[in-house]
């Protein structure tokens, strides 16, 4: 009964890693947006940056098809103020 219990505990960590990942980064003026899609299915998704910037924000938004498995750049931009932190980021892919 314990060994039942232990495997259902650790294979719910591996679910939860095969749904798609936001990653917003930023360094001085420049940002990167990646998500990857570790599922073993294509997906489309809907993706929101929000970062903060000296006396206000900059966001990044958009909407991208990723292949099962693909790691994908959506957007990698210099912007116009240095970027100072995220604020929010938002991920959705059916």
């Amino acid at each position: 009964m314990r060994a039942l219990l232990v495997t259902m505990l650790l294979a719910v960590p591996s679910l939860a890693a095969a749904e798609p990942q936001l990653k917003c980064e930023f360094e001085g003026r420049k940002t990167k947006v990646t998500i990857v899609n570790t599922d073993g299915k294509n997906a489309q998704c809907n993706y929101a940056c929000h970062f903060t910037i000296e006396g206000g924000s900059s966001s990044v938004t958009g909407s991208t098809g990723v292949k099962a498995g693909e790691t994908k750049v959506v957007d990698e931009e210099t912007r116009r103020w240095p970027i100072t932190g995220l604020r929010e980021k938002s991920l959705k892919c059916e």
